[in-house]
């Protein structure tokens, strides 16, 4: 969570250095926000740290689970980001990676429990929005990001599947550039009157 709040006060004051503003005002402003966003999560999360009971779903359980959804994201952003750094990796490639991986979690949840609604709550690694998940093979619980047997083979597969996706979307664009250019080079070519020399 402290980085969170450093990349919060860190975006926020780059963004606002744009404004010309001084650097007592963009301290004070991002440091503000931060303050701003960071009072009602440690409310909650000492409300939450005090709802623990026997069914083991209480909300501080809960809260684990919220990190692990988190985590679904952020694995899911990490290949599309990172290879945005890459001259080769276009825009819509890394757009394409981000929701091929978002999209990979959803159809995971759609097959395997068979609606809609479920491919969805697999984004939340089946703990929000669906009752009565049963456990499988050798985990004790059926939700969650820690203890759910498809948390491992999501967590490993997920890059590979938002790599292909970037890195394939990236080629196509790639080549549909230098095919565009090459030609709009020969119909100017074509276009350019020819000149004759007659002896």
């Amino acid at each position: 969570a402290d980085s969170f709040q450093t990349a919060i006060t860190s975006v926020v004051r780059r963004e606002l250095s744009r404004h010309n503003l001084s650097w007592q005002k963009t301290l004070l402003i991002g440091e503000g926000l931060v303050v701003l966003v960071n009072v009602p999560a440690m409310l909650f999360a000492i409300h939450s740290a005090k709802d623990v009971n026997a069914n083991f779903d209480g909300l501080a359980v809960k809260l684990t689970d919220l990190f692990g959804m988190a985590d679904v994201f952020t694995i899911t952003l990490v290949v599309p980001i990172f290879s945005g750094l890459w001259p080769f990796v276009t825009t819509k490639g890394c757009v394409a990676g981000l929701v091929a991986g978002v999209f990979y979690v959803v159809l995971w949840g759609w097959v395997e429990f068979g609606t809609f609604v479920a491919g969805f709550s697999n984004l939340t690694l089946m703990c929000f929005g669906v009752e009565g998940v049963a456990p499988k093979g050798y985990s004790p619980y059926g939700c969650g990001p820690w203890y759910a047997w498809r948390s491992a083979i999501l967590f490993t597969t997920i890059p590979m599947v938002s790599f292909a996706a970037t890195y394939t979307v990236s080629w196509m664009e790639n080549v549909h550039n230098t095919l565009s250019k090459l030609a709009a080079t020969k119909k100017r070519d074509d276009e350019e009157p020819k000149i004759e020399l007659a002896m």
